[in-house]
């Protein structure tokens, strides 16, 4: 492209804070709602799976609340944490970096004296009066940290003190005008408990796929001018997507630059769909066989059940009874209990919607139906069996104590048997037999 040529609006360079977003107004709500709150005392969580949108969107709450607060972002998994004190001076050098981008005055800042061995009583006494006077008290500060297992990594092994949470919450208690929010892969779902008091659950919200408006505004607003979406090609994307927004992303750059391709074809078409998405899933089966590979095995199972029934027959309605009977026929049945598990945890991770079952991305329907089958045997522990018993599995001296033992109890029958029949006494009752004298011969 010129100097003079539209740009692509869509980012594939991992670069989210320039990509356009859509939708989350609950998430913006429910962060408004709290940093409003005069009383508050937590931070706040965005629970998501890998390619929700996490990192997104607090590129978009930094830049909604562009004059309203001031929002340093903590990419976590890319820093070099050390120790505490060095860390918290990155914080203070992140808070720094943003003021001079927005253009503050830092004559206040200046005049910060240097660290002194206690960090924290530094960031606590200094470094924050002076923050929040230059911001005035209409502003706040509010840190968004991405990535926070990361954080719970470095307590975890030392790396960090593990009253660092604690002090966090002692700083919400004392400034008002300061904020935390988080991000954490649902992956670490099972660690909100380590944030301690920081985190409470009425403070948090799991991200999930985009509607379909969403999506629609995703897929034509930041093009608009350029080309046209019918609400039909639309709805073949969200139904190849499921409304991942990553993936939406790309399908969106993918319109573009078909368009730019052809600028006299301004209306992308459901062809366009099809060929995008062949092209898109031959570059994203590695990333399709991670999420099967973060899987529960029942979970697994399910799935391959649901797709081994579609290949078999496309129009077999998906029940749980029809998963089971399709089971029965392999190596690893599950009962209906086992199998309602699993798709409720399918659900939660949407990769399945319930009443009908149905597989939510097509993208990764077409996966299972190419490999669920054939890696599965491969992929799941092999069904338990009682262990064979072996003549080199037997200890000898095990074998010769039962040998004695069973010799012991036969003796002791036998001697058993001696006694009882050398005292039997036997008892004759009843009317005895008339005698027969019998005559002898030639009488």
């Amino acid at each position: 492209m010129n100097n003079d040529s539209p740009t692509n609006p869509y980012h594939l360079d991992g670069d989210v804070s320039v990509a356009p977003f859509a939708g989350r107004q609950d998430a913006f709500g429910r962060l408004y709602g709290l940093t409003s709150d005069p009383g508050r005392q937590h931070a706040f969580l965005f629970l998501g799976r890998q390619g929700v949108g996490k990192t997104a969107l607090l590129h978009a709450l930094a830049a909604l609340h562009n004059e309203t607060a001031i929002c340093p972002i903590i990419p976590l998994r890319d820093q070099e944490i050390t120790h505490e004190a060095a860390w918290l001076l990155d914080l203070a050098q992140s808070v720094t970096a943003v003021l001079i981008e927005r253009g503050f005055t830092l004559s206040r800042l200046s005049m910060i004296e240097a660290p002194g061995a206690d960090m924290r009583l530094w960031l606590d006494t200094v470094f924050l009066p002076h923050i929040f006077a230059t911001i005035r008290p209409t502003r706040q500060l509010i840190f968004l940290f991405d990535d926070a297992d990361r954080l719970l990594l470095e307590i975890k092994t030392g790396t960090l003190p593990a009253d660092l949470l604690d002090f966090f919450v002692e700083l919400l208690k004392k400034y008002r005008q300061l904020q935390f929010v988080f991000t954490l892969d649902t992956e670490f779902e099972d660690q909100i408990s380590e944030f301690g008091a920081l985190v409470s659950y009425q403070h948090m919200l799991r991200l999930g796929n985009l509607p379909m408006p969403d999506v629609k505004w995703l897929l034509t607003t930041p093009a608009s001018g350029y080309y046209v979406v019918p609400d039909e090609v639309i709805g073949a994307a969200y139904r190849q997507t499921g409304g991942e927004p990553t993936l939406t992303q790309r399908f969106g750059y993918e319109f573009f630059r078909r368009w730019y391709d052809a600028p006299d074809l301004n209306v992308i078409t459901l062809d366009d769909v099809r060929k995008i998405a062949a092209r898109l899933y031959a570059e994203l089966r590695g990333s399709l066989r991670n999420v099967w590979d973060r899987l529960g095995v029942n979970e697994r199972l399910a799935l391959t059940a649901i797709s081994g029934t579609l290949y078999d027959d496309p129009l077999t309605p998906l029940t749980p009874a029809a998963l089971q009977a399709w089971l029965v026929e392999t190596d690893y049945p599950l009962d209906t209990t086992a199998i309602n598990a699993a798709l409720r945890g399918l659900e939660y991770r949407e990769l399945i919607t319930a009443n009908p079952i149905t597989i939510t991305s097509e993208m990764m329907k077409t996966w299972l139906l190419d490999n669920a089958r054939t890696i599965n045997r491969a992929a799941l522990p092999k069904p338990e069996r009682p262990p064979a018993i072996t003549r080199a599995a037997i200890n000898p001296r095990v074998i010769r104590l039962l040998l004695l033992a069973l010799a012991v109890l036969i003796i002791a029958n036998v001697i058993a048997a001696v006694l009882v029949n050398n005292n039997r006494t036997i008892v004759v009752t009843g009317t005895p037999a008339p005698t027969v004298t019998l005559a002898q011969p030639g009488q």
